[in-house]
Parts: structure tokens; C-alpha cells; sequence
């Protein structure tokens, strides 16, 4: 019970607010993306390491996909 409590009080102090709202807006809807649109909803590998590969993997396809997406409206062709 004293875990619980501590950690309870660390996600209620001001840095660990501020820290829940960071993570909503940045990481949260990547993984949304990825497990949603990219289906990744599970992860057919063995172990952590291959399970890390195909993470870093499927992120690298969503930046190069958002990249690609810029470069494109940036250049004025829209993707065509």
C-alpha cells in the first residue's frame, strides 16, 4: 500500500500533471496511430529487442510518412 500511495502522490504533484499532459500530446497519439491505422495491435516477435525493432521501425514509417506529407505541401504539389 505504501507503493500505491507514493506513486499516487507523485502523479498528483505539479511536474507529474505537467508530465501526463506532455506524454497526451506527443506520445500517446502516435501509439493511437500506429496501433489503430498501421495495425500493430500486437506484435508477433520473441523477446524485447525484437519487440523494440518493430517499434522503432513502425516509428520511423509514421515520421516518414508525416515527412513526406510536409515536403509535399511545402512544395506546393500535394502529394501528386
Amino acid at each position: 500500500m505504501d507503493e500505491y500511495e507514493r506513486n499516487n502522490k507523485r502523479v498528483r504533484s505539479k511536474l507529474g500533471r505537467y508530465m501526463k499532459g506532455k506524454r497526451q500530446s506527443t506520445v500517446e497519439p502516435v501509439f493511437g496511430t500506429l496501433t489503430r491505422f498501421m495495425g500493430l495491435r500486437k506484435i508477433n516477435t520473441i523477446g524485447i529487442r525484437q519487440a523494440n525493432k518493430v517499434i522503432h521501425m513502425s516509428a520511423c514509417a509514421y515520421n516518414l510518412k508525416k515527412l513526406l506529407k510536409f515536403v509535399s505541401k511545402k512544395h506546393g504539389n500535394n502529394g501528386k
